[in-house]
């Protein structure tokens, strides 16, 4: 019983940290904003050059992948100006459908292949370093 009030304990203190990172008034956009909103945003972002990749969910990374899921995420902002955006367990209307849209505005760009192909090529230098 301990173990399990201190495992819930630990996934709150995760879940609070990570709402804490993100603007206040961003928040206020993605609850309050619709589907069609967020589709916009996508395309506004992705015409501007911004491809944000969102995270939903709750991720799990072990300490040895650590260090390879930060060089990967600067390998894939400086070659292709791809940032993974962590947006937490609650997924929005206007959340889903920033992601898709964006998703598919990288895959036209990049090809269907982007995301495994750079962790491949990131992970060969990774193992260089």
């Amino acid at each position: 019983m301990k173990q399990i009030l201190i495992l819930i304990f630990f996934l709150s203190c995760l879940i609070v940290y990570s709402q804490e990172n993100e603007k206040a008034d961003d928040n206020l956009f993605w609850y309050e904003a619709t589907c069609e909103s967020g589709t916009e945003k996508a395309q506004t972002d992705y015409k501007n050059g911004n491809y944000n990749i969102f995270i939903t969910g709750f991720t799990i990374s072990f300490d040895s992948e650590k260090e390879f899921y930060k060089f990967y995420d600067n390998y894939m902002l400086e070659k292709y100006n791809i940032k993974f955006v962590k947006k937490g367990c609650v997924v929005t209307r206007a959340i889903k459908c920033y992601k898709e849209t964006m998703q598919k505005l990288v895959l036209e760009k990049y090809g269907s292949d982007v995301f495994e192909k750079s962790r491949k090529e990131a992970k060969m230098e990774f193992e260089k370093k």
